[in-house]
């Protein structure tokens, strides 16, 4: 048994299931009934169980630890063995689960236009943007929030990098199916659709070692700021998720400033791209070249700003990321500076 929690154990304890019991019992009992190991067994235990016809799962228990002076830690060792295994079958269960759910959430929230729910989704569940549903025809989130004239949801999804270009089973594109029912929404797909393109021009130049992620094009006078933190100042998430991907640091400083990109998505309460820098492992605590900590810079916009909007939501995952990291007493003492 081993201390997993399950519908059929609630208590915690998975136990082996009567049948696979019986089997490593039959397969004990036939095991030591091979000629090499025969020999090894007392002829008096021999004698007894053949006579009998039947063995107990005890007697064959004593015969093994009769033949096999080991025998109890090589019990132990099996049972570690197994555990693991059964240990990382419900892992992976329970991790795919996880994933389904994940995927019917954020098709279900794009219809709904529930942007919190769709941002759990992607975030904590980790479900694609631009994943596809099989069983409805090949519709992606995008195709559901457009058909329910979601916008915040067609917002968060292009935020989030969705391809605007993806088709259906019948050859429709979220742009496409945009087309004369809602004028905003058809905007913010050309905008998605254009950007695409620049990600392909920029793509096409780091192959071509033109361009390099954290400068901006070689082939040119150097641009006020890196291409990373101007994409966040813009509010561009697409393309910060496309800059990152293609390698752009989540630590160097922006150009001769040397601002982190948490602290200009603090400045620019962007909280959709601090939260991904912080998932991609940039310091709560920023870098060296802020004009202010990230943190102090978040709590600043929401005096100026209220409660509600991006520095809040910023402000609460610096707090909740430097607690996980055991940062607690310095988050403290930013909140404290915040109130002079």
């Amino acid at each position: 048994t081993f201390p997993v929690k399950s519908r059929h154990a609630p208590g915690g304890r998975l136990k082996i299931n009567p049948g696979t019991h019986g089997e490593m019992i039959k397969g004990a009992r036939d095991h030591l009934n091979t000629p090499s190991w025969a020999t090894l067994i007392p002829e008096r235990l021999r004698g007894r169980e053949t006579d009998a016809g039947e063995r107990s799962a005890a007697s064959v228990v004593d015969a093994a630890r009769f033949a096999n002076p080991f025998y109890d830690e090589d019990v132990a060792a099996y049972e570690r063995y197994h555990r693991r295994l059964a240990e990382a079958y419900v892992a992976n269960a329970t991790a795919g689960n996880r994933a389904e759910e994940a995927r019917k959430k954020l098709f279900r929230c794009a219809a709904m236009n529930d942007v919190d729910a769709l941002e759990d989704a992607i975030f904590d569940g980790g479900a694609d943007c631009d994943d596809v549903n099989g069983v409805d025809g090949g519709k992606t989130a995008l195709h559901y929030a457009v058909a329910s004239r979601a916008r915040d949801a067609v917002a968060c999804l292009l935020d989030h990098g969705a391809n605007p270009s993806i088709v259906d089973a019948n050859g429709v594109a979220p742009a496409d199916a945009a087309t004369g029912r809602d004028a905003m929404i058809e905007a913010a797909l050309d905008v998605a659709t254009t950007e695409r393109r620049e990600m392909r021009r920029i793509a096409d130049a780091v192959a071509a070692g033109r361009f390099h992620v954290d400068v901006g094009d070689l082939n040119a006078p150097p641009p006020p700021r890196a291409p990373l933190h101007a994409a966040i100042a813009e509010g561009k998430n697409a393309m910060v998720r496309f800059l990152m991907a293609m390698g752009a640091s989540v630590v160097k400083g922006d150009g001769d400033a040397g601002g982190s990109p948490l602290g200009a998505a603090a400045e620019a309460g962007n909280h959709r791209a601090a939260r991904l820098l912080l998932m991609k492992g940039a310091p709560p605590e920023g870098g060296g070249g802020d004009r202010r900590p990230p943190l102090l810079e978040a709590l600043g916009g929401v005096r100026a700003h209220g409660s509600r909007g991006g520095h809040a939501k910023i402000a609460k995952a610096l707090i909740d990321e430097l607690k996980r990291l055991g940062r607690g007493a310095y988050a403290a003492e930013i909140i404290a500076r915040s109130k002079k």
